[in-house]
């Protein structure tokens, strides 16, 4: 056995003379595969990608939900609005009411006036 110890042994590769590119001498510091550096390097990529696409719709989303508070104030102010006409229209129709009332008592008090001069008029 060699002063590498077996695990270095198996892991050698003829073309490296002996020395394995991913084991140190000292066999029990760790050192980084390519691989493993590209697979650390491609999820950093991929979520970096998703940050920038979730940044994206909630910049899409955050204008939504702009124009959906501009539209809750335009209809707030369209009911407001309305509100308004349809008090108007309230008190109007209270004035009509009160002038058809009053109409209403001078003619039941004409008819009850003229038939009262009618019947004094008129004995049978």
């Amino acid at each position: 056995m060699s002063w590498r110890g077996s695990d270095y042994n198996s892991r050698s590769s003829p073309r490296s003379g002996g020395m394995s590119t991913s084991q140190n001498p000292y066999g029990k510091l760790p050192v980084e595969e390519p691989e493993e550096e590209d697979f650390i390097q491609k999820q950093i990529k991929l979520s970096r990608q998703q940050m920038d696409e979730q940044d994206a719709d909630l910049g899409a989303l955050a204008d939504s939900v702009t124009r959906l508070g501009m539209h809750a104030l335009e209809i707030g102010n369209e009911i407001e609005t309305q509100n308004k006409m349809l008090n108007e229209l309230d008190e109007d129709m209270d004035d009509a009411v009160s002038g058809l009332d009053l109409v209403t008592s001078k003619v039941i008090m004409a008819n009850a006036h003229a038939g009262a001069s009618v019947s004094q008029s008129n004995p049978e």
